[in-house]
């Protein structure tokens, strides 16, 4: 479709005149644009790739060349070098096709808010800034906070920077995301204990994102867990089948039954130590046990035990 058109386009361009109309009467009985006929303004109206077979002069034309990028910004290719320097023809170019920064002049290429359009609708578009930008901490922050997958595209020094990659979890989060950018960390920043446990404190679907050496470090995943009781599960395979483990995971944090494997939630020692530690985890047991006595039992006490800590709070 697109190849046939782009041909009967080519077809009818190449028969059309390429001279401008000088005659008065002419201009007056016929439609014209910058003293162009209206056939090649409506030409790559239509489908921006039709820039392609016009007359060089009218790929120097301004007007011409915004209705081909507005169409389809990688049209930007064929437009004359002088404006592919141009901002506003270049700038309309990416936010139809990032992609189009490609064929922007290096100087734009460059330009942070042209680079960052271009990013905004496709952010492979990055692969086409130079990289004195893709260094650039406050830039690639900015790219970051509008796609984690932003973080692929930052220079080696900067995914390796353990500063700069938790202030790119924090601007993944601000964009409402989990911090998806650890993905794209340096082998050695993902088996940070300090940074896996600052990122799981923000997002503790994060810790997924560990190296498999942390997922299945016992002390490390009872701290994580601690933070956030969805890291459970992301633990290890091992260590979520590890009764033991379960068990002090529930002690550290009663809300992990959520998390548990299926099998664990008729385990009705579990599921006392559970409610022991969060009443709340009842909801998660297994619904034979959720009316067991001493089950309910553990639940009163932890309720009594809450309101007289609420109690002697008012009094203080």
């Amino acid at each position: 479709g697109h190849c046939t058109f782009v041909s009967v386009i080519s077809s009818i361009l190449r028969h059309l005149s390429m001279s401008k109309m000088d005659d008065e009467h002419d201009r007056r009985s016929s439609f014209y644009l910058n003293g162009w006929p209206w056939s090649y303004f409506k030409a790559v109206e239509c489908n921006g790739h039709a820039l392609e077979f016009v007359d060089g002069e009218l790929q120097k034309d301004k007007t011409i060349v915004m209705a081909a990028v507005q169409q389809s910004g990688s049209s930007l290719q064929y437009a004359a070098g002088s404006l592919r320097v141009d901002v506003e023809i270049v700038r309309a170019a990416v936010r139809q096709d990032g992609l189009a920064l490609e064929y922007a002049a290096e100087q734009l290429q460059a330009t942070p808010d042209l680079a960052l359009d271009a990013a905004g609708q496709n952010m492979s578009a990055l692969k086409f800034v130079p990289s004195i930008l893709l260094s650039d901490r406050g830039f690639m922050l900015k790219a970051i906070r509008r796609s984690a997958f932003a973080m692929q595209f930052a220079a080696e020094s900067l995914r390796r920077d353990k500063d700069f990659v938790f202030e790119a979890i924090k601007q993944d989060g601000m964009a409402g995301r989990d911090g998806l950018v650890l993905q794209f960390a340096s082998e050695e920043l993902r088996s940070d204990r300090e940074l896996l446990l600052k990122a799981c404190r923000r997002f503790g679907s994060a810790i997924r994102l560990a190296s498999s050496a942390l997922l299945g470090d016992r002390k490390f995943m009872w701290e994580a867990i601690q933070l956030n009781a969805v890291a459970l599960q992301f633990a290890a395979e091992n260590l979520r089948s590890d009764r033991s483990f379960i068990l002090e995971a529930l002690q550290r944090k009663g809300a992990c039954l959520k998390y548990v494997p299926e099998e664990f939630l008729t385990d009705r020692e579990l599921v006392i130590e559970a409610v022991k530690n969060d009443r709340s985890a009842l909801n998660y047991a297994h619904e034979n046990l959720r009316q067991d006595p001493t089950i309910l039992s553990e639940v009163n006490r932890a309720v009594s035990l809450s309101n007289r800590d609420d109690s002697a709070g008012e009094e203080g």
